[in-house]
């Protein structure tokens, strides 16, 4: 499962904003309405299906139904945001068939009189070529990101929140975290490295084939994880004495909402990890802009960029292990931001001819992304004991409800940011070549942004989030391994 959430919710990521704007030529003012609908629908969607999922009951257990019948529809939702109905877009071969036509009727070595007509004839034309319908295509994609985005929570959630059900050594968590992270890493390199290869600029047909071939290996790491994803059993009679207790209680859903929110460490984790999100994201969906417009690179330099990154991340998994068992998952976080902006600080002075010092950079930054993707499950798991113990009730489910709401805000200010800060330095998509102001404004996304994001999350890692193995084992006199 790891490996099909990592190469469709990437994918997506990285590329639903520029496939939009660039490929279908919607206008990028609607991006920002439609991050602001994603936005409201996450606060709602996330911990209203957490609430859910803690309470309901079926044979199969809390979570595994909705994995199991999700996630077919989960990734059919995917293939609609990219195969648009073909009376919404305009493709390579129509726009091709346009200029053919206005070069046939005015061939340029007639005269430079001639010239000034052919110019006339592909202005006229060009309402064709770029009529779009907006309106219809800001429907769509609202429509299907909705879709898509309650599948995702009802399935990936359903299968995260196995985790600190299934391990409860901290040792046995930073190794399996360690696994599936990695898993996951796969399932991104093969996301990020393997499209580009057959994808070329400004052909939109060229996304279906690697599309497809990517939906193929997200079904075959669906299959292999069934078996994995089932609930852990509950003894029916802890279980009733729970329900009883909670009945006596008289606790209401908005009640356990309040209580989990008040939780310090839950929210400075939740708004640390939106910090290291909206960095991670925006520098991916950023190196096809830095790639084209400043590296003046072919797209197949993406696949080198990405590849090198994330080799080194999936090689240095174990380092980051042996740091958050010895020192805990909140020291990863914090060496790992730091390292991450850090390594992109030379961009900011990136150019035509800067391919090479790129290439070495992404090593220090694939080193970071495997910190930072190891250690989020492991704070969650010691949030979630934390919870257990001062309440006395198991609320994993909206505990992670939070923790995705945190995950998907963080795409809406990526998007934010970008359309802000590209209409702010007058990019476009169609010129031929990016002015010096469009060309700072990729640096300030690519470099000035992620400094922010984790400059916010160390400091709120540091000052905010208290909580520590050794912590809670002497307030609690109890270990981890006891906790659930």
């Amino acid at each position: 499962m790891a490996m099909s959430y990592g190469i469709m919710i990437n994918f997506l990521n990285v590329n639903i904003f520029n496939f939009y704007t660039d490929e279908v030529l919607l206008n990028i003012n609607y991006i920002p309405i439609i991050m602001t609908i994603y936005a409201v629908w996450n606060a709602l969607n996330d911990p209203l299906f957490g609430l859910i999922s803690d309470k309901i009951k079926t044979p199969w257990g809390r979570r595994f139904p909705f994995i199991l019948f999700g996630f077919i529809p989960f990734t059919l939702s995917f293939l609609a945001l990219w195969f648009l109905p073909p009376s919404l877009i305009i493709s390579k071969t129509s726009i091709n068939t346009v200029v053919g036509y206005s070069n046939f009727l005015f061939p340029s070595f007639i005269s430079a009189k001639s010239l000034v007509l052919q110019n006339t004839v592909n202005i006229l034309f060009q309402p064709y070529v770029r009529a779009v319908n907006h309106n219809l295509i800001f429907v769509y994609m609202v429509s299907f990101l909705l879709i898509f985005d309650t599948l995702f929570t009802m399935v990936v959630m359903s299968w995260q929140t196995l985790f600190p059900e299934k391990f409860k050594e901290d040792k046995e968590r930073s190794y399996v975290a360690a696994i599936t992270q990695t898993i996951r890493l796969l399932g991104i390199v093969f996301a990020l490295v393997f499209p580009p290869l057959l994808i070329e600029y400004g052909d939109i047909d060229s996304y279906k084939l690697p599309i497809i071939i990517l939906v193929v290996a997200v079904l075959i790491g669906f299959l292999l994880s069934l078996y994995g994803s089932r609930d852990e059993k509950i003894v029916d009679s802890e279980e009733t004495e729970e329900e009883e207790e909670e009945e006596k209680k008289g606790r209401t859903n908005l009640q356990a909402i309040i209580d989990v929110l008040k939780n310090k460490n839950l929210i400075a984790f939740a708004v640390a990890i939106g910090m290291s999100n909206i960095a991670f994201l925006i520098l991916m969906a950023m190196v096809r802009y830095m790639n084209k417009w400043v590296l003046v690179q072919e797209a197949q330099y993406e696949t080198y960029i990405n590849a090198i990154a994330f080799a080194v991340g999936l090689l240095t998994f174990i380092v980051w292990v042996k740091i958050s068992i010895k020192r805990g998952p909140k020291l990863v976080y914090i060496a790992s931001g730091a390292l991450f902006f850090i390594s992109l600080l030379p961009l900011a002075f990136a150019g035509e001819g800067w391919g090479w010092v790129v290439l070495i950079l992404m090593v220090f930054v694939g080193f970071s992304i495997s910190g930072l993707l190891l250690i989020p499950d492991i704070l969650l798991a010691e949030i979630i004991d934390e919870d257990v113990q001062k309440s006395g009730e198991k609320r994993e489910g909206l505990i992670y409800g939070i923790y995705g709401f945190a995950i998907r805000i963080a795409i809406v200010f990526e998007s934010y940011l970008i359309t802000f800060v590209l209409k702010r330095t007058k990019f476009d998509p169609l010129a031929s070549e990016q002015t010096p102001l469009a060309k700072t404004g990729i640096k300030v996304l690519m470099v000035g942004v992620p400094a922010i994001c984790f400059i916010i999350g160390i400091l709120l890692m540091i000052f905010y989030y208290d909580l520590s193995r050794k912590k809670i084992e002497k307030k609690y006199n109890r270990k981890f391994s006891k906790f659930h």
